[in-house]
Parts: C-alpha cells; structure tokens; sequence
C-alpha cells in the first residue's frame, strides 16, 4: 500500500517559494529553510529537497507545474526508479 504525501502540492509550492521570498532576511538560506519548515510542520531535509528540486527545475526553464508532477512521481518509484 502505497503512503500518501503528507503536503499537499500547494503547500509544497508555498514553502518554497517562502524561501526564496523570505532567504535575504536570514543570514544564510539554510536559516530560511530552517525556519519556514518548523511553520509548516515538515523537516528541514525535505524542504531543502523540495527547494532545491525547485532550484534545477527553475535552471532548466520548467514550470511549477512540471516540479508537482515530478513531485508527486517520486512517491511512486521504487529504489530502481522504476513506477510501480
């Protein structure tokens, strides 16, 4: 059985972009992420991942919509990278 995503898509949206509004008030983007994942209740590994994923994705010229597909894709993957 497969676990469903604690955050829903826009609340992984919004936290990023939290980061990179919020990073010039916090010595370090590292703080940022530190302090907007005790706000929405996550660790600040996964918000790190989720900015950085944001951060490739925003170099490659794609969309918001195409980071919530890949996303929401990684659930499914096994550790071969292969949908189940």
């Amino acid at each position: 059985m497969r676990k469903s995503p604690k955050f829903s898509p826009e609340v992984v949206e919004r936290a990023v972009r939290m980061v990179f509004d919020v990073k010039d008030q916090y010595p370090s983007q590292w703080a940022a992420i530190e302090s907007i994942a005790g706000k929405i209740g996550g660790t600040t590994e996964t918000l790190r991942r989720w900015v950085r994923q944001a951060q490739r994705m925003h170099e490659h010229g794609m969309r918001a919509a195409a980071f919530h597909q890949v996303h929401h894709q990684q659930g499914e993957r096994n550790v071969f990278g292969k949908v189940r």
